[in-house]
């Protein structure tokens, strides 16, 4: 018996799919954003009963009439689902297939002709159980309030002939289960960049509040982690999916006996001993997510569920180091962290474990985590990723330092060896007349760049003496030279320090003399102090005075300095695009919508010598995006929404062919948000 799908409180497994988990039934095809939402049925409220809730403090209104619970009404009598092969209009569109069913949902592909894109709509089974009616109406409730990049977005809710569904973001990409069971154990740095989204994901999760049946709560717990709900995208974003058993994190949540919920083998030891149930619940599933991904085997392989609870309850399983893989030393002492049977030995948050995870992924490589993921998903079988260049730090320097200069020492006395050879008992030195002693000038030393000092001497050539029988004996009439005293080469001086000036610093940095270009190449890497300090050395006779004042203006504008930047737009003034687009953004900033929103619309319809004139006018669509929204969240008038709806639209038609670019996503969130 299989136990992957084990819901306790049943006597059976789900032998395809947990109970409402879209799991790895989602094909490579599809959307990844939608863009909007397109309502086409009513939202209908369930009756639902409050058994489940009342245990962890969650009252449900709608199963209260003068304080008697109210029958629940079963969906038995329903009309029966279609099968996917007929176009039968489903929440926004028409259906073009089916992605999969489990206990207690199918899900179906429905096409959207008027945004011309896919879209995945959840339908709840006919069933006469009623906890799967109240956790389908809480995974409503919960999945529509979820508003992060890395959690799978709902666009609609309602019912179809009596069964409530809930039309969401089709994701384009394959889920963490299909890789693992397809190819295995995955590199290290795959599964810390999948790990990263998905703490993310936790993180906002278990810190935003949501109002769940009128009460407002602080952060929700998943629950039910698992590999089969972790979508990974072809653009490299990871999604997390599937909020049917998420409960607020304050209520004071705990296993009740026999009503175990969730997927066994990436529960917690404290749902299935009945303890207090808190967000390290899910840091712990997690923790089981990263090991079986890293492996390629569950954290608990055991195909009993006694044993596996029991293998469970006393946190038994093969540490790392008894496994023959390579696993990055921090990267696997972060699963084991997680993996902790006591909760206050694991990390604290998600956030604590998404800021490990990243400080581990720099120290593998330079790339970014969406581009590791693009590569692997394109194709998992041939990943090869170039190792990113390390910084060295000082100290590590030092030793190769040393190491040079001792190379360099040792080079220079195999040099003398070689130029002054030792002398032989068969040979003599003719001493030529008047000898004059040598002296070294140390000034004319050469240093090597160790610092060590090395001697340019002339060769020296050692002359045999001639071979004589019976020499006579010599008599020489030279009087011997004094010896020359040792002079002492006088120590050097240190060397002088000279601080250099901001300005020298800009120079030596950008490797430009002029400052107005050096601020252009500053602002071109945000570097906005960069900017400001340049600008400050521009003579005010400078032909470009006019751009540096522009690129002053922006740099305040980056940083936030609203009276400043005004105070530098209103000492010059020019008809290009680039320094309207600032006068724009100003008012933006001062609240000043109308006024912002005209200057954008003038910068749309002007060239720019400041900056390429296409981007000038990527921008000042983004900015009057924003004027139009935020007049519509002050009027909320049909107009105003219209008129925001058209510009986010336009946006999001610019960014079209980079999906990845952070204004197309938040196009896509703000027009799903109407």
């Amino acid at each position: 018996m299989n136990q992957d799908n084990f819901r306790g409180g049943q006597d059976e497994f789900d032998k395809t799919i947990s109970e409402g988990s879209l799991g790895h039934s989602f094909p490579a095809s599809g959307q990844t954003q939608a863009d909007g939402n397109y309502y086409t049925q009513q939202p209908q409220k369930l009756p639902l009963r409050n058994d489940t809730y009342s245990q962890s403090g969650i009252v449900n209104p709608y199963t209260q009439t003068g304080g008697k619970a109210t029958p629940l009404t079963t969906l038995t009598h329903a009309a029966r689902l279609p099968d996917g092969n007929q176009a039968i209009p489903l929440g926004s569109g028409i259906i073009a297939g089916t992605l999969g069913e489990g206990g207690m949902a199918r899900v179906y592909r429905v096409w959207n002709e008027k945004f011309e894109m896919y879209r995945a709509v959840k339908v709840l089974l006919p069933t006469e159980r009623p906890e799967l009616m109240e956790r389908f109406e809480t995974e409503i409730k919960i999945s529509a309030k979820l508003r992060h990049p890395n959690i799978v977005e709902t666009y609609a809710v309602g019912d179809w002939n009596g069964l409530p569904y809930i039309e969401m973001e089709l994701v384009e990409g394959v889920s963490l289960d299909s890789l693992i069971k397809d190819y295995g154990k995955m590199p290290p740095i795959v599964c810390a960049a999948i790990v990263i989204q998905v703490a993310s994901a936790l993180a906002y999760a278990h810190t935003e509040k949501f109002l769940l049946y009128g009460k407002t709560y602080n952060g929700i717990i998943h629950r039910d982690l698992k590999p089969a709900n972790i979508m990974i995208g072809r653009n490299g974003v990871v999604k997390l999916m599937d909020f049917g058993i998420a409960r607020p994190s304050e209520v004071g949540l705990h296993t009740v006996a026999g009503n175990i919920v969730g997927t066994l083998p990436y529960l917690s030891p404290e749902q299935l001993d009945e303890s207090e149930i808190d967000q390290r619940s899910d840091i712990y599933s997690l923790g089981t997510i990263m090991y079986e991904a890293l492996t390629g085997e569950k954290t608990f392989p055991q195909q009993t569920v006694t044993n596996l609870m029991r293998m469970k309850i006393l946190n038994s399983y093969r540490k790392f180091d008894a496994l023959s893989i390579d696993v990055h030393p921090h990267l696997a002492k972060a699963v084991e962290k997680c993996l902790s049977q006591d909760k206050n030995e694991r990390f604290a948050t998600s956030k604590e474990l998404e800021d490990t995870l990243k400080t581990v992924f720099g120290h593998m490589t330079n790339e970014s985590i969406d581009t590791v993921l693009q590569q692997y998903v394109e194709n998992p079988n041939s990943f090869v990723l170039k190792p990113g260049k390390k910084k060295l730090k000082i100290g590590k320097l030092i030793p190769v330092f040393i190491g040079i200069g001792a190379v360099t020492l040792i080079g220079a006395v195999a040099a003398l060896l070689i130029a002054f050879p030792p002398i032989k008992e068969n040979l003599t030195t003719v001493t030529p007349p008047d000898s004059i002693p040598v002296t070294i000038d140390t000034s004319k030393l050469v240093k090597a760049p160790d610092t060590q000092v090395t001697a340019v001497l002339p060769p020296v050539e050692t002359i045999p003496a001639p071979t004589v029988k019976n020499p006579p004996p010599v008599v020489s009439n030279v009087k011997k030279s004094p010896t020359p005293k040792t002079v002492s080469p006088k120590k050097p001086s240190p060397p002088v320090t000279v601080k250099e000036s901001p300005a020298d610093i800009l120079i030596r940095k950008y490797n430009e003399t002029d400052f107005v270009d050096i601020a252009d190449a500053a602002a071109r890497n945000s570097a906005w102090n960069d900017v400001i300090t340049a600008i400050e050395n521009v003579p005010s006779d400078s032909p470009k005075k006019t751009k540096g004042n522009v690129l002053l203006t922006l740099a305040y504008v980056e940083l936030g300095n609203t009276a400043k930047a005004a105070q530098i737009l209103g000492s010059f003034t020019t008809d290009d695009a680039f320094y309207v687009l600032l006068e724009g953004r100003v008012a933006f900033m001062q609240g000043k919508d109308k006024l912002a929103h005209d200057k954008f619309e003038v910068a749309l319809t002007r060239p720019s010598n400041f900056r390429n004139t296409q981007l000038v006018r990527n921008d000042a669509l983004y900015y009057a995006a924003l004027s139009y929204d935020n007049r519509y969240n002050a009027t909320l008038s049909p107009e105003a929404r219209q008129r925001a709806m058209m510009a986010w639209n336009t946006l999001k038609r610019v960014y079209i062919s980079q999906p990845n670019h952070p204004r197309f996503k938040l196009a896509n969130q703000k027009l799903a948000s109407f």
